[in-house]
């Protein structure tokens, strides 16, 4: 989608700070480039052939990066999967620097996870090509119009506090480059990067509990309606949003009642949305706030 917008005079400062720093990137075969444009908001996009070897190591690091992102064991995505499920179907889409800008913590979290997974040594500093620090990739289903959101992942330094908003800005830029109407995702409740995925619109939930999910006491399945790319950068701009009351707030660790609605779900006569900011902590714990509407 080429854009009359211009990201970089239109959004809020930290915003604008990230698009300083690093570059945009879109990750899928060569024989895919076709459907990528050359940029979204007037950014220009670095388009990663992944069959070709020159981007071998931009490869190892970006699977780096989801473990890093994920934890060592779990939910982190095997090479094959990133490649099967995610590049080749559709594109992962995030944000790059470049050897000689990296930060040195940047640095020194990818060679402290290389060698604790006894991994192949890259000398970051010397690579010619970029260091992905965000993914973020969505696949198309069977409905035309609906894309289903497969990872998010984001470097945001040791203690998570670099970069504020890179996230949010990699989610809503690959949304207005791929322009689903609707997304379906799968999240934990008990998971800050929520507070990304509502930003967008609240949150259907489809399912209450997952039991197809490795985690699935703590995993729903939720579908948001996409906004079009000028709302989307308003979205961006917001300073003080404005929170829906909710009709009740969830214990994450409440299996019963997440119980009574998937049931409720199932059966068709209640239906459930996780408002924003989608996850509260409060006096050491944490709630998830839920609209409950009951069908006739």
């Amino acid at each position: 989608m080429k854009s009359k917008l211009n990201l970089e005079e239109l959004i809020a400062p930290k915003y604008r700070a990230i698009l300083g720093k690093y570059e945009l990137y879109v990750a899928t075969p060569s024989w895919n480039f076709k459907n990528v444009p050359d940029e979204v908001y007037n950014i220009k996009i670095n388009k990663v052939a992944v069959n070709e070897q020159k981007n071998f190591d931009f490869l190892e690091l970006l699977n780096r990066l989801d473990g890093m992102a994920y934890g060592t064991e779990g939910i982190p995505m095997d090479k094959w999967v990133a490649y099967d499920m995610a590049m080749l179907p559709s594109m992962i889409i995030g944000f790059g620097v470049r050897p000689e800008n990296v930060s040195d913590s940047t640095v020194k979290a990818f060679e402290a996870y290389q060698d604790f997974k006894k991994a192949r040594k890259i000398d970051i500093k010397k690579l010619d090509n970029l260091i992905p620090v965000s993914e973020y990739c969505a696949i198309p289903s069977a409905d035309s119009e609906t894309w289903v959101s497969h990872t998010l992942g984001v470097w945001s330094g040791p203690d998570g506090k670099e970069d504020q908003g890179l996230g949010t800005l990699t989610k809503a830029i690959a949304m207005a480059i791929i322009q689903p109407k609707y997304l379906i995702g799968v999240a934990q409740y008990n998971n800050f990067s929520t507070r990304i995925h509502s930003k967008f619109d609240d949150m259907e939930l489809l399912s209450a509990l997952t039991p197809a999910h490795s985690l699935p006491e703590i995993t729903f399945t939720y579908r948001t309606k996409i906004p079009d790319a000028e709302k989307l950068v308003e979205l961006l701009n917001e300073s003080s949003p404005t929170y829906k009351e909710p009709s009740f707030n969830l214990d994450p660790e409440d299996i019963k009642k997440k119980e009574e609605m998937q049931r409720n779900i199932a059966a068709g006569t209640h239906g459930y949305w996780i408002l924003r900011p989608a996850l509260v902590a409060k006096d050491g714990k944490l709630s998830v706030p839920i609209r409950e509407v009951q069908y006739s």
